[in-house]
């Protein structure tokens, strides 16, 4: 059963992965699935076992593939842009030149598969041989790009993946062991607890990749290769992170007295992340932290009014029920931070200034928004590929995608 180039209409495809699932199950009637660059787009599959399917150069943009068995497939070129793909086992499987930009991959088993460059052959309509590259020289657009996607803990040891794009990947506790990522791009990417353990990275660009608490035992790293990386926060500086922590006492004291006593934070470019726990709750209204990293810190239930976060990086950040009316968070790297029951409405300056929350050109992968009041908050420019918006107020906003969270 091989289709190439053949318009297959959903029912005749539903029918054919059937078949397949019988030839697993060595049922009698059963077919391995067999297709070359068809149009999934339109179905959902959740759950199905494809495991040993030949689908080269296949078109699973946007589909719901949540469980999915795929070990031992053929999938060389496939496009899996923007998929749901939480929980697929993709054991061993062939996905050279695969597309996963924008993928949520969380808890995926991506071990032993194979992520090289790849050529295609296939018949036209005019049935004459044609060649499709996906390689970084012809069209890089078509390397393993993994630009955005959420892959934490997604077991990835021992596969290959030369060349592939991790720019801003969200990577947390993910199993990299073994690993080939010579040439490798993790700018921005968010690695915190992930085991990179005898993994090759020769070549690879960890620019303003968060490196905390990752395993690099026997693994190929050099000063130079992490020199832009963030690492572990520093627990030998004790006297500083104290200067921290006095520092937003005092803010406190200002807030409750009025500002008659202690005095305004600045923390302008500070590492937060030694007070991860430390701040839940704290009245921390109008605190400047721009450019500030704190990465996975908890502001749940904080009073954040009116402060700034400017192009702070809060990648994984806790907001939860916290009020952050007013805040400016423009430029901010936010990906998978949880706002949840947060209120972002507008702040009543004085009686003649409203101050909005804005986003502007903020990064929002996967944030979770569920139930926040979001009233007139400006998003122009933010990236909110994945994030969820279900429940939440958003009467009056700014944004480029109102037609889209809406």
């Amino acid at each position: 059963m091989t289709y190439a180039h053949e318009k297959l209409d959903n029912e005749t495809l539903r029918q054919m992965i059937i078949c397949h699932e019988k030839f697993v199950a060595s049922m009698s009637g059963g077919k391995r699935l067999s297709l070359k660059i068809v149009d999934f787009r339109n179905l959902k599959l959740p759950n199905r076992k494809l495991r040993q399917c030949e689908l080269v150069g296949a078109d699973f943009e946007n589909v719901d593939l949540t469980g999915v068995d795929f070990s031992g497939a053929i999938l060389t070129g496939a496009n899996f842009k923007n998929a749901k793909l939480n929980g697929v086992n993709l054991t061993g499987a062939d996905v050279r030149g695969a597309i996963f930009c924008g993928a949520d991959l969380s808890n995926a088993n991506l071990s032993k598969a194979d992520f090289r460059d790849a050529v295609i052959m296939y018949y036209d309509k005019q049935n004459q041989m044609k060649e499709l590259r996906f390689d970084r020289k012809s069209q890089s657009e078509r390397i393993s790009d993994f630009t955005g996607a959420m892959l934490d803990k997604a077991d990835m040891s021992y596969s290959k993946f030369n060349d592939a794009c991790f720019n801003g990947a969200i990577l947390t506790d993910a199993n990299l062991e073994g690993a080939v990522l010579t040439n490798c791009d993790f700018a921005n990417a968010n690695l915190e607890s992930s085991n990179l353990k005898n993994a090759n990275v020769e070549g690879a660009s960890f620019e303003n990749a968060n490196l905390a608490k990752v395993d690099l035992r026997n693994a190929n790293f050099t000063k130079e290769l992490i020199s832009n990386a963030i690492l572990s926060p520093s627990i030998l500086n004790e006297e500083k992170n104290q200067d921290i922590l006095e520092m937003l006492q005092q803010h406190q004291e200002w807030w409750q007295s009025g500002g008659k006593r202690g005095r305004l934070a600045n923390i302008v470019g500070l590492d937060l992340r030694h007070f991860k726990s430390q701040l839940r709750g704290m009245r921390l209204t109008g605190i400047n932290a721009k450019e500030a990293c704190a990465i996975g810190v908890v502001f749940a239930e904080a009073q954040l009014q009116g402060a700034n976060f400017s192009n702070a990086d809060l990648r994984g950040a806790v907001f939860v029920c916290a009020d952050l009316r007013g805040v400016n968070f423009s430029g901010a790297n936010l990906a998978k931070a949880d706002f949840r029951g947060a209120n972002i409405g507008t702040l009543g300056v004085r009686e003649d200034l409203l101050r909005d929350a804005s986003f502007v050109n903020a990064q929002l992968r996967f944030c979770r928004f569920e139930k926040t009041e979001l009233q007139n908050a400006d998003f122009t420019g933010a990236d909110i590929e994945g994030a969820n918006f279900s429940g939440a107020r958003m009467q009056g906003i700014k944004a480029d995608f109102i037609s889209k969270a809406s």
